[in-house]
């Protein structure tokens, strides 16, 4: 994948991470993010239809893209497309979308400095 992990400017956008408000706010936006984009990987697995996979790619790109995280945007971006072509996702899709939100995961609670969970 060519795109980096995830644009930190793009995510300080949201809220200032300088400050605790801003802090607490990112962490607060993050905890959604993960929840939501978590819920549409799952729905995506259990998709018997490409268009439902379409509908979640196109959920998590969204989301993906608000907070900055690129990596994974430009991912359900091309599992869109591919959804929408009618092909099947293969496991393979579903482990770099794992791994992509792990590394993500650590990267925010790095930056932070704070957990996520």
């Amino acid at each position: 994948m060519d795109e980096p992990l995830v644009d930190l400017t793009r995510t300080a956008a949201l809220a200032d991470p300088a400050t605790e408000a801003g802090q607490a706010a990112l962490v607060e936006i993050f905890r959604a993010y993960f929840d939501n984009v978590c819920a549409a990987s799952d729905a995506m697995r259990r998709a018997t239809a490409p268009e439902d996979v379409r509908a979640q790619a196109h959920r998590a790109k969204g989301a993906s893209g608000i907070v900055g995280a690129v990596g994974l945007a430009a991912l359900f971006a091309d599992l869109e497309v591919r959804a929408a072509a009618g092909e099947s996702v293969t496991r393979d899709v579903f482990d770099q979308i794992d791994a992509q939100l792990a590394a993500l995961r650590r990267t925010i609670t790095a930056w932070l400095g704070r957990d996520l969970q």
